[in-house]
């Protein structure tokens, strides 16, 4: 019943809702899509100090390699790298921002080609990755991010509404039930 109700209130506001190119090409200037390479060092959600003390200095390593000799990275990623990328040299094709961690796409964000950022660490581990190319706007598939676009208008007219209906909400506490 609460689908339902959500989806009758709304459906006509997300009718109304309109991507045009201009809008997909605002996104896109902040959130390009990157090719990029990665060595990734896992790490426990929550590592000991040593494991990740280890994880560092490794990732430091691996950095250090990386910029001294960039042409390197394919190699050091088939070497260290404990992601499936590995088999590629680190290879992680094209992705859209929408698809990688927070933390991995800030780390490249608004960076050139054959820039290596220093370690980076996210959920999955210590991550070191080079930019390898960014996709000009002619070449994106405009489905993909007119979705996204959508997506971020609906998802605001659903904030909007749920803020709505927690200010008109009479809400009484019963302080006997309350510690």
């Amino acid at each position: 019943l609460y689908h339902a109700q959500v989806s009758k209130d709304l459906a006509p506001k997300f009718k109304k809702i309109v991507v045009t190119d201009d809008d997909v090409k605002k996104y896109y200037s902040s959130f390009p899509e990157y090719r990029t390479a990665q060595v990734l060092i896992r790490m426990r959600t929550q590592p000991s100090k040593e494991e990740e003390t280890k994880a560092v200095k490794l990732a430091v390593t691996v950095y250090n390699a990386a910029t001294k000799n960039p042409d390197s990275f394919s190699q050091l990623a088939n070497k260290y790298s404990q992601s499936t990328s590995a088999l590629n040299g680190g290879d992680m094709g094209f992705q859209p921002a929408s698809r990688l961690t927070a933390e991995y796409f800030e780390a490249i964000r608004n960076k050139s080609p054959n820039y290596i950022a220093p370690p980076v660490k996210s959920q999955f581990g210590l991550h070191v990755i080079k930019v390898l190319a960014v996709k000009k706007f002619k070449d994106i598939n405009m489905g993909h991010y007119r979705k996204i676009v959508y997506d971020i208008k609906r998802d605001k007219i659903m904030g909007q509404y749920f803020t709505e209906i927690r200010f008109k909400a009479k809400i009484k506490v019963d302080k006997k039930l309350v510690n």
